[in-house]
């Protein structure tokens, strides 16, 4: 087993006590498993409110989440190299934010970090992986992502699903996902797009149209109002 070198503390009341001493920003070349993070995290947030450079980490198991919380916490202090070590830890243990974090460094490993994320987390991480490939106009894998999203409820992913099959020119499936999201999610930007879909055909149907500016408008989409106010 390999066993990485940490420093614990003893959280008495309210207290953190460091048994060793304190992380800077030279010697976080590690990143030491923690336990119990996520319940010292406040105590963690008050002292790095107040001396910058002082990061604990607490027992020798720990979790993704509590990671990232560090990473997050003592961002200001520590280098980029140090961050990744702790968001490295987060993914490896399975916290999907953690996989984010590493991939928003855009390296070579920037689509593997996304991947992880997806398996971890549908709803965030496959959102993520579907605009990576759409950025790449990768449109049969940002489809795929953006549907695992989509179904795993996330309105925006399956607005973003819509927009890449128009991209396509698969214009009907786009028109069927926008309607399915307005009807279905309460999706303002695909009920947008579906009245404006209509509005295209040679003869649209007046009444869908003003159904799905309507409600885009009521969700607070100022183009929706317009549009509506127009017919």
């Amino acid at each position: 087993m390999n066993l990485r070198p940490w420093i614990g503390f003893v959280l008495i009341g309210s207290s953190l006590i460091i048994s060793k001493t304190s992380f800077t920003q030279s010697d976080f070349s590690f990143a030491g498993h923690c336990s119990r993070v996520i319940k010292v995290m406040d105590v963690l947030s008050k002292k790095t409110s107040n001396s910058k450079n002082l990061i604990a980490a607490a027992c020798n198991k720990g979790s993704g989440e509590a990671f990232y919380k560090l990473s997050k916490i003592a961002s200001s202090t520590m280098s980029k190299t140090a961050q990744n070590h702790l968001l490295n830890e987060s993914c490896y243990k399975g916290y999907a934010p953690g996989c984010m974090g590493l991939a928003a460094a855009r390296g070579p490993q920037q689509e593997k970090h996304l991947k992880e994320a997806c398996q971890l987390d549908a709803y965030l991480g496959c959102a993520r992986l579907g605009i990576f490939y759409d950025s790449r106009s990768d449109y049969k894998n940002s489809i795929t992502a953006f549907n695992k999203s989509c179904n795993a409820g996330d309105p925006e992913a399956c607005y973003m699903m819509g927009r890449t099959y128009a991209k396509q020119g698969q214009f009907k499936k786009a028109h069927k996902m926008h309607v399915y999201n307005c009807n279905k999610k309460g999706a303002k930007k695909s009920c947008l797009s579906a009245g404006k879909a209509l509005l295209k055909e040679k003869n649209p149907d007046q009444k869908a149209v003003k159904y799905f500016f309507k409600k885009a408008c009521e969700a607070g989409l100022e183009e929706a109002c317009s549009r509506l106010s127009k017919l």
